[in-house]
Formats: structure tokens, C-alpha cells, sequence
């Protein structure tokens, strides 16, 4: 079946979408909404995807570097599944106001990403790096009411040049992050 793309109301839903080595850099995204989607190679540079949802969703090897994605949900859950961001670059993106239940980050980087009061909930990260202030963030080893998926154990975690202000780890072992 063809995937299908539909405006509502300053609302472009995505569903099934296969996205491959698309430039979408300076690109005026705001409010899309994805679900079971796969984007692969993609750049999404200093474009505006703010209000952003994705549910059930893969975003691999692309790149976010100073896009706007305030208020977006990159860690919704649909039907059980979660989002999988994986080889993302988020370096000088704007995330604040994102919201998470749960997703998994599997060698993203976040150097100098806005991350002021964000609460990634049970995001699993895994390989991943963060260089800059993480101001009032929250990391998880479940969502609330997440029991059903993998705890986030941080392994792999390089945060040796990330500075903190406020930043929570709730219930995690840390012997993995450096």
C-alpha cells in the first residue's frame, strides 16, 4: 500500500513513509506527525520540526544539527512500540520542551544540544555521547508505567565533557558512563 501523507489543519500526518537520503536542511517542518515510519540518511540541519509527534518510528543515521525540535514528543509510545534513534546527531539542537515515555538512543550525539528541563523518562541510551550543560534533566532506568520495556541501563554513555546543573539519575547504576 502507498504510505499516506494528509494535511489537517496546519497538521501533515506521515504513516508508513520510507525516507532515504533526503536533505530537508533550512526546511519549514513544524507539526508533523509520524507514525511507523523509517528515515535513514536523512539531514535535517537547522530545519524547523518543532511540535513534532513520532510514534513507532526509525531515525537512523541522519542528522538534527541546530533544528529546532522544541516541544516535540521523540519518545512516544504506540501500540507498545517505541521510537529508535540510532547514529543521530543532535549536536546544537534545540530539544528543549521534548517529551519521552520511552525510546532508545543507540550512538547519538548531543554536543551543545539545548537540553534545559528535560525528563527523558525511560529513554534507554546506549553509546551514546553528551558534550555541553544539561540544565534540570532527568534521566530514568523505567518510564513511569514503563515496566513492559528494556530499563535503561546507560551503558556506553561518554559524558566526560558534558557539564550539570540539576541533573537527576533515578535508579540507575552508573558504572558504565564516563
Amino acid at each position: 500500500s502507498m504510505p499516506a501523507v494528509r494535511e489537517l489543519a496546519q497538521l501533515t500526518v506521515v504513516r508508513g513513509a520510507r525516507w532515504k537520503g533526503i536533505d530537508f536542511s533550512k526546511g519549514q517542518l513544524k507539526s508533523l506527525r509520524f507514525h511507523d515510519c523509517e528515515i535513514d540518511d536523512c539531514r535535517f540541519d537547522r530545519a524547523d520540526c518543532a511540535d513534532w509527534r513520532v510514534w513507532g518510528t526509525s531515525v537512523a543515521n541522519s542528522s538534527f544539527e541546530a533544528a529546532n525540535l522544541r516541544g516535540a514528543v521523540l519518545g512516544g509510545v504506540e501500540n507498545g512500540k517505541r521510537n529508535r534513534w540510532r547514529s543521530v546527531d543532535f549536536s546544537r539542537a534545540d530539544l528543549r520542551q521534548t517529551v519521552y515515555v520511552s525510546a532508545e538512543m543507540v550512538r547519538c550525539t548531543f554536543s551543545r544540544t539545548k537540553l534545559r528541563k528535560v525528563d527523558f523518562q525511560g529513554t534507554v541510551f546506549k553509546d551514546c555521547v553528551f558534550e555541553g550543560e544539561l540544565e534540570e534533566v532527568q534521566f530514568h532506568q523505567r518510564a513511569f508505567r514503563g515496566d513492559a520495556f528494556p530499563p535503561n541501563e546507560m551503558s556506553g554513555v561518554d559524558m566526560r565533557r558534558a557539564r550539570f546543573r540539576y541533573v537527576e539519575f533515578r535508579g540507575l547504576e552508573l558504572g558504565d558512563v564516563c
